[in-house]
């Protein structure tokens, strides 16, 4: 049977940062059931990952990334109930060229095969006040096309908008001033 390395998270340490371990885990006969998270650089997918994990979002400069290359996540639920996520670097950027864009098509779904990983949703990061490039829709669906190994996709995919923090004041006024706008964030994506 194959295994495949595992992000495992420790408890957090007292400013909430998480430190990650590498455990081998046996792929099922069945495939691996894990969540993949898309988006752009910056979009918040590694950060929503460390929160799922009791911590604190990433910190990095402005339009940097944490993410340099795919990566297994285990995280649990509020139940206690066990996922996997599987992290990836930016598929549309501003700074990123349509060869870099099939490159890393590529090389996820060379990732998916080689460790036997059965994609049960796509989580599409988008953060409050993004915007998006008129290519990602294109390259979404190539993205799906590539998941669906030329036949009919049957994933299932949602939308997952970061920094909606409702936790303050100015934070639930920056959340309802997107809800209002009809080029706002929750608009844009409820027409798609």
């Amino acid at each position: 049977m194959p295994t495949v390395s595992i992000l495992v998270p420790s408890k957090p340490d007292a400013v909430g940062q998480v430190a990650w371990t590498a455990c081998p885990e046996t792929v099922p006969a069945t495939g691996l059931p894990v969540n993949l998270f898309v988006g752009a650089t910056g979009a918040g997918k590694t950060s929503c990952i460390q929160m799922l994990a009791d911590g604190n979002p990433t910190t990095t400069e402005a339009g940097a990334s944490d993410t340099k290359k795919l990566g297994l996540y285990r995280v649990n639920d509020e139940a206690g109930n066990q996922y996997l996520i599987l992290d990836t670097i930016g598929l549309v950027d501003t700074a990123s060229t349509n060869d870099q864009r099939m490159e890393f098509i590529r090389q996820l779904i060379e990732f998916v095969r080689n460790n036997d990983i059965r994609i049960c949703k796509v989580f599409f990061v988008a953060p409050l006040g993004g915007r998006f490039m008129t290519e990602a829709v294109a390259w979404t669906a190539t993205l799906m096309d590539a998941l669906g190994d030329g036949k009919t996709v049957s994933i299932i995919s949602c939308w997952l908008c970061t920094q909606y923090n409702m936790a303050g004041r100015l934070n639930k006024t920056k959340s309802q001033n997107d809800l209002d706008s009809p080029k706002g964030l929750y608009n844009t994506l409820k027409k798609t």
